[in-house]
């Protein structure tokens, strides 16, 4: 491990205690949190960097965070905060950025992080995790890889518990929102179109992870569907059912 990362990861594990000693609710989620979780992302063909640290607090907890923060040595972006504050805040501290979502992560699609927050210690859950990055329309290499790192190091379970990934969480999701559905639908097929790339001559690997794609595709098909859902899927892709963060 390379002395950034390994500084970047000391950061982390201070700032979630730091949030914990100060009654803050914080995990992890992002690159270091797929990093802790997932111990192919030192090996090729996943191997990732790390370049800065993104936590979630409770959306009633921003206050208490910033003299949390201040203890780990981080400095706010007075003007990005006073903005966005009550969704986003940003600090940094020397070259490493901080990026904090209150309560939801909001990019292409919007997630509430704060429904399974307990039910890790350290990270946001891998259900959650994983729905970070499926939920990218504009998806990109590295998005696609952290996918399969996580759909590679863990296996799908039927109830929330650590270290495999609550497939429940993901169906209730999209069974309720067809722009969810739709963009990950979109991206599974994107994904396994491209795994005897990734995967070359690691054949077991690239099946396990064709057989994960496919039984998440069919239980998204079968998952009954909100009438909101089904009123949405009649105007379909005529009307945008995503937002850029560039846009916002």
């Amino acid at each position: 491990m390379d002395d950034k990362k390994l500084l970047i990861l000391n950061k982390a594990e201070e700032i979630i205690e730091c949030c914990s000693k100060n009654g803050v609710n914080a995990r992890l989620m992002g690159g270091t949190a797929i990093y802790i979780k997932c111990p192919s992302a030192e090996k090729d063909p996943f191997k990732r960097e790390i370049n800065d640290i993104d936590i979630v607090i409770y959306h009633n907890e921003g206050r208490k965070l910033k003299n949390a923060i201040s203890e780990s040595g981080f400095m706010p972006d007075k003007q990005f905060n006073s903005i966005h504050g009550e969704t986003r805040m940003l600090f940094k501290n020397g070259d490493i950025d901080l990026d904090v979502f209150v309560g939801k992560f909001i990019q292409c699609h919007e997630l509430n992080l704060e429904e399974n927050m307990k039910s890790e210690t350290d990270t946001i859950p891998l259900s959650d995790l994983l729905l970070t990055k499926l939920q990218v329309v504009q998806i990109n290499l590295k998005d696609i890889k952290d996918i399969l790192l996580m759909l590679t190091d863990h296996e799908f379970s039927e109830k929330q518990e650590s270290g495999f990934i609550d497939i429940n969480r993901i169906l209730k999701v999209v069974g309720r929102d067809w722009g969810w559905h739709t963009t990950i639908s979109d991206n599974l097929q994107k994904i396994k179109s491209m795994l005897p790339d990734i995967f070359k001559d690691d054949e077991k690997g690239k099946d396990d992870v064709s057989i994960k794609i496919d039984e998440l595709k069919k239980r998204m098909a079968e998952e009954k569907k909100t009438l909101q859902w089904k009123l949405r899927s009649k105007i379909g892709r005529k009307v945008k059912w995503y937002e850029l963060p560039e846009e916002k």
